[in-house]
């Protein structure tokens, strides 16, 4: 089975729905304060890539559920990935420590 990727832009609120992918990656234009999370499912693993633009700064404020994630790199062109899997109450666990890149230009 392969996993739903789901491309969005920064945006108030971010949702990151269970139902619609597994991954998002978001490339962050500026701050996200709100965000929500629905329709997880036990055992499921989640990933968020988190993308700055290339003035970078932007923060990321996790949804209430998520437990462990990391503070994203405000580093223009950074990528921050943090990995979840969500347990029988469908909250999410963090289950490895968050990375961190720096984008390259060609």
């Amino acid at each position: 089975m392969s996993r739903r990727v789901l491309q969005l832009e920064s945006q108030h609120p971010i949702i990151f729905d269970g139902l619609k992918a597994e991954v998002w990656v978001i490339t962050m234009r500026n701050n996200v304060d709100i965000a929500y999370m629905r329709n997880m499912m036990p055992g499921v693993f989640y990933t968020v890539n988190l993308q700055q633009d290339q003035f970078g700064g932007h923060r990321f404020t996790w949804p209430s559920g998520c437990f462990n994630a990391a503070t994203i790199d405000p580093t223009p062109g950074s990528v921050t990935t943090q990995n979840f899997i969500a347990d029988s109450q469908r909250q999410l666990f963090a289950n490895m420590t968050a990375t961190w890149t720096k984008e390259t230009t060609p």
